[in-house]
Parts: C-alpha cells; sequence; structure tokens
C-alpha cells in the first residue's frame, strides 16, 4: 500500500510540474523594458502578453558626429507551445515559472505612442510584425529567469513598409 500511495504522489507531483504556471513579470534587455503577464492555456501552451518601452541608437547621417536616440511604445501578443517538460523533469531540471523550450508565435505592434528622440526630425513608423520563434527559458532563482529567443518574421505598417526580418530577444526578468 505504501508503494502505490508514493507511486501515486510521485506521478501528482510530475504532473503539477509539468504545468505551466500563470506569471506576472518585469523585464529587462540590452535596449528597453517590458511588463508581461504569460497565461496558461492547457499543460504546455501559453499566451504572454507584454507591454514595452524600447529604443535605439544611431548616427544621423547629415550632421557629422552626431548622434541619435529613440525610445517608444511596443504591445506584444505572443502564443507559446512549451515543448519539453517532461524530459526537463526526466533529467531532475527545474520547470519553475515555465522554464523550458518553446516554439512561439509573436505578434508586436509599435503604435508610435510615447516616442521620445533628441532629434525632432525623427517619425516612428507605426509598425506590425509578426515571428516564428525558438526560444529557451532559465531560471537564475527562484524569481529572476532569462530568456533567449529568435526567429524569422515579417514586417509591415506605414509608408509601404514591406519587409522580411529576423527577431532576437535576450531578456531577464523578474517574476511576481
Amino acid at each position: 500500500m505504501k508503494k502505490i500511495i508514493l507511486i501515486a504522489l510521485l506521478v501528482i507531483t510530475q504532473i503539477t510540474q509539468a504545468q505551466t504556471t500563470d506569471n506576472l513579470s518585469l523585464k529587462a534587455g540590452f535596449i528597453g523594458l517590458w511588463g508581461g503577464y504569460e497565461k496558461a492555456v492547457t499543460e504546455k501552451i501559453t499566451v504572454v502578453g507584454e507591454i514595452g518601452y524600447i529604443g535605439g541608437f544611431y548616427n544621423n547621417q547629415y550632421l557629422e558626429n552626431s548622434r541619435s536616440s529613440i525610445f517608444t511604445l511596443t504591445l506584444g501578443l505572443e502564443g507559446r507551445y512549451y515543448y519539453n517538460f517532461e524530459r526537463r523533469i526526466e533529467k531532475g531540471k527545474n520547470t519553475h515559472n515555465n522554464a523550458a523550450n518553446y516554439f512561439s508565435i509573436d505578434a508586436v505592434y509599435i503604435p508610435d505612442l510615447l516616442t521620445t528622440s533628441n532629434n525632432d526630425n525623427i517619425n516612428v513608423l507605426k509598425t506590425f510584425n509578426v515571428f516564428a520563434k525558438y526560444g529557451i527559458k532559465r531560471n537564475i532563482s527562484n524569481n529572476i529567469n532569462y530568456e533567449i529567443a529568435f526567429g524569422p518574421g515579417y514586417q509591415w505598417g506605414e509608408d509601404n513598409i514591406n519587409s522580411s526580418t529576423f527577431g532576437l530577444d535576450i531578456k531577464f526578468a523578474y517574476v511576481f
């Protein structure tokens, strides 16, 4: 009887650990900050909503020795499929806060809101981007993790912007 109870507890623990969990996080990348919420839809699928403030720096080609910067708001919605929870658990690896590998479809809208720049002649074009990404998410501590994701995408928007693009995310997060 003790063996049956022990096996049942082990199976319940494995199933519970394999499930994705909801979490609220604050993320930082190289040039940006994001607030996000990850909601579990099934044991392996989540939806991530993010609002961010990203930026960039560049040289102004019309003014000698002139560096310009721009920062603007972004809105993102991403569907993730975590495919290796069971394998990570079997190897004794941590899956807390959805620490696993995933495939995702990521949609990002840049609406030209809250835009700031040190150059008055800069305009942010409203754009919409869709990416197919492969990513990993790992824990550094109980509340801190990092994500690395990359993949091809497509971008379209104002002024007839239609082009293929590539996305690379390197973010550190504090999970509340």
